[in-house]
């Protein structure tokens, strides 16, 4: 992947330097709540984010009570208590922007499961996920674009639910 616009303390400001990042895998899964919207929208234990399917993170926040909040706290925490997930995982930030290098064939996968996409967005931090991080229901967290090559994320989504987007 291309990364964003960084700078080079040793050159004139605005000089742009890019790093091409290969894959470690030969799949990257992509996080965002556009994803799951539909998922959230349905009457089921996810009623209570009716407000993130909106793609509006910051009404949940402002209009969820207390219990309401907590269940869904629940439902998360045990959620990724359940994917066993060990270790830290390298995130990216993810625009349509974004290349590949290599000549590697990789396929872009986008994770369609509503627990495990919030939890990847609520639980990254700096670009990187730790399992034990707890929960940033906050719109900054929430509204971003994720992505990784991490093999134990990719299988994990590919047990839940994943739709395909780019083959490269």
């Amino acid at each position: 992947m291309n990364t964003a616009l960084l700078h080079n303390m040793s050159v004139s400001p605005r000089t742009q330097v890019s790093a091409d990042i290969l894959p470690l895998g030969d799949a990257i899964v992509r996080f965002d709540l556009a994803a799951i919207a539909s998922a959230l929208a349905e009457p089921s234990i996810w009623h209570t984010a009716t407000a993130i399917a909106e793609g509006d993170p910051r009404a949940l926040e402002d209009s969820a009570d207390a219990d309401s909040l907590a269940a869904l706290t629940c439902c998360l925490d045990q959620a990724w208590q359940e994917c066993g997930l060990q270790g830290a995982v390298h995130v990216y930030p993810w625009s349509t922007a974004s290349t590949v290098a290599g000549e590697k064939q990789l396929t872009v996968l986008r994770a369609t499961d509503p627990a495990l996409v919030i939890n990847v967005l609520a639980r990254s931090r700096s670009q990187l996920l730790l399992p034990s991080m707890p929960l940033a229901l906050e719109s900054r967290f929430l509204t971003r674009e994720l992505a990784t090559d991490d093999p134990r994320l990719a299988r994990l989504v590919s047990r839940t639910s994943i739709e395909e987007v780019v083959a490269q």
